[in-house]
């Protein structure tokens, strides 16, 4: 059993005691948050009596999609007819009142759900109350909690406080915190309990358990890891991205299977194409950037090809290229991954996918990571220069050169021995790795976008001390504008055929056409389309629709050809083009200075 297993036992013995009437899994993501929802939908009942008939509920901003969800409240017994407990054995089941929206997921016995549904509770908006009401009847758990940024840490940490306030209990996941943020969430809980600042002492130990109590005070526990899940991955490089093509060629007549994560979507379609031309067959592509209909069907056939389930002929000479979208929730497995450089955490994600399930003898697991050239004496554009689309997505080359040093140093990746070693020499407080002094200045804007961030959450938590008054809060929100998330602003973008009278989601199958049809892009890369009186008046026609907020795009392709043009934030010509194997394009037009 893993550590979401060994939650559910301690959640299970909480409730036993009395200490709350059901949990709440929260995680980073949709996806995750749908892969744990099928998880629990198997065991959640055991936490209750035989006879309780619990609700279990999914909670995010796209659970309508869920068709496992959907049939967990359709398929209720009505009135009159008798409850078969044997028939629906297995099965989810959540009543018709609090499936109806995801203000009252908290109130669930047992729900799942994204971060945010808990962070809201938290912060000034409509219903925080109801969410915090039902928050402190639950034990919280909370998966991938390295996942979050500086700014959801904040608020997370002000919702362990208020949880232990409460009386109430946290239980917090992961594989690759850093020590100084566990050290912050014990002193959120201890300070909600009323105690004074607590100090950890364990700084190698892993697996461990940490634990807060009224009673104990603090805790640290070394737990021993299972034979079958500790591993040595050994860690090769590559400086020039033609060794990366020459690898996957390679591997490829050999037979295997191949995982390249590419850092940033411009560099996924790169590759793709390049690997094409190379003639390399059997090639799939994944990111964010596809209408939730394909991006279904591509997870399904990236599932059956690379998942837990797939047989030798299925995978073999298979090439995947992706983003970031295969780092977690996805059970794949490769016998080949690549990873261009990225933050040590990330990559130790990315090689879980690397010979991830028995399948009969394998060569040695190695995890090959694309990097830049190797130097004594780096500039500043060090990581930039050969990444130049991910230096806007990792932004700390201290970071990314510290990461690179200890791979070096290590040459390998073994778990769970090493695990704190590989943290710690990129995340710690104490500074074991040298790095130039030319990347001063990029460690220095990190650190100035992390405080600021911390400090607008600051500004946008709720002081739950302070109770109902205007010292609770700089302000209250009535349309739930404050965010849980800071990250670039975005619009959803809906695909649309224009049909001769009247504009139509390009994926037209029913209730959710319109969601099916819909991806998400960065508000700057788009800002507006050209289109004929006709099609702008039945776009506004649209906009009046309840589904769809005022500042929708709405893309409407005339013709085989799915392309417009439209201007980016800054007013640059720009190429818009979608296909369901490539995804969204945006080009800059030539002519733009």
């Amino acid at each position: 059993a893993g550590k979401t297993e060994a939650a559910l036992t301690l959640a299970s013995r909480i409730l036993e005691k009395d200490n709350g009437a059901g949990c709440f899994v929260a995680l980073p993501t949709m996806p995750t948050s749908n892969a744990m929802y099928e998880r629990m939908a198997e065991v959640y009942a055991s936490l209750y009596k035989p006879d309780s008939h619990p609700s279990l509920t999914l909670s995010h901003g796209s659970r309508h999609l869920s068709e496992a969800f959907r049939n967990s409240f359709e398929s209720l017994p009505h009135e009159g007819v008798i409850y078969d407990e044997k028939s629906d054995e297995g099965k989810a089941h959540c009543s018709q009142w609090l499936a109806d929206s995801s203000k009252k997921a908290l109130l669930a016995d047992v729900g799942v759900g994204t971060i945010d549904q808990v962070l809201l509770a938290g912060l000034p908006v409509r219903y925080q109350s109801l969410r915090a009401f039902g928050m402190s009847q639950k034990v919280l758990i909370v998966d991938e909690v390295h996942a979050f940024d500086a700014y959801m840490l904040r608020l997370l940490e002000n919702i362990i406080t208020a949880q232990a306030a409460f009386g109430g209990s946290v239980i917090l996941l992961s594989a690759t915190l850093p020590f100084l943020v566990r050290e912050k969430f014990c002193n959120a809980f201890s300070s909600g309990l009323g105690f004074c600042t607590v100090s950890l002492d364990d700084r190698n130990s892993f697996p461990l358990v940490t634990s807060v109590t009224a009673q104990n005070g603090v805790t640290e526990q070394a737990v021993e890891t299972r034979k079958s899940v500790a591993r040595e991955v050994i860690v090769d490089f590559c400086e020039a991205i033609e060794d990366v093509y020459v690898l996957i060629e390679q591997s490829v007549d050999e037979g295997k299977c191949v995982c390249w994560i590419r850092n940033t979507i411009t560099d996924v379609t790169t590759s793709f194409e390049e690997l094409q031309g190379r003639g390399v067959e059997n090639l799939d592509m994944f990111h964010s950037r596809f209408a939730l209909n394909d991006r279904l069907s591509i997870e399904k056939r990236v599932l059956a090809r690379f998942g837990k389930s797939s047989n030798p002929d299925e995978r073999r000479s298979h090439v995947l290229v992706a983003s970031q979208v295969v780092e977690q929730s996805l059970d794949l497995d490769f016998d080949v991954m690549i990873s261009d450089l990225a933050p040590i955490d990330l990559l130790i994600q990315r090689a879980g996918r690397l010979h991830r399930h028995e399948r009969g003898k394998r060569d040695k697991p190695v995890f090959y990571v694309h990097i830049p050239k190797d130097t004594d004496n780096p500039t500043a554009e060090w990581y930039a220069d050969t990444f130049p689309t991910a230096k806007w997505v990792y932004r700390d080359t201290a970071l990314l050169w510290r990461t690179k040093e200890i791979l070096k140093q290590q040459k390998r990746l073994k778990m769970p021995e090493e695990a704190r070693l590989l943290i710690e020499s990129v995340y710690g407080d104490e500074e074991t790795i040298k790095v130039p002094d030319v990347f001063n200045s990029s460690e220095d804007e990190a650190w100035g976008k992390k405080m600021a961030d911390k400090s607008y959450a600051e500004f946008n938590k709720l002081n739950f001390d302070k109770g109902y008054c205007p010292l609770a809060s700089n302000r209250w929100d009535e349309e739930e504008r404050i965010p849980t998330r800071l990250s670039d602003e975005t619009n959803t973008l809906y695909l649309c055929r224009w049909d001769g009278a009247k504009v139509v989601p390009l994926y037209y199958e029913g209730l959710y056409s319109w969601d099916l049809s819909s991806l998400s892009l960065r508000k700057s890369a788009l800002k507006a389309l050209d289109y004929s009186i006709e099609i702008q008046n039945e776009i506004e026609k649209l906009k009046k629709q309840r589904r769809f907020k005022f500042d929708t795009l709405f893309l409407v392709f005339s013709g085989e050809k799915m392309e417009l043009t439209g201007n980016d934030e800054k007013g640059k010509d720009v190429l818009i083009s979608y296909s369901s194997d490539r995804g969204l394009m945006v080009d800059k037009l030539k002519g733009n200075g």
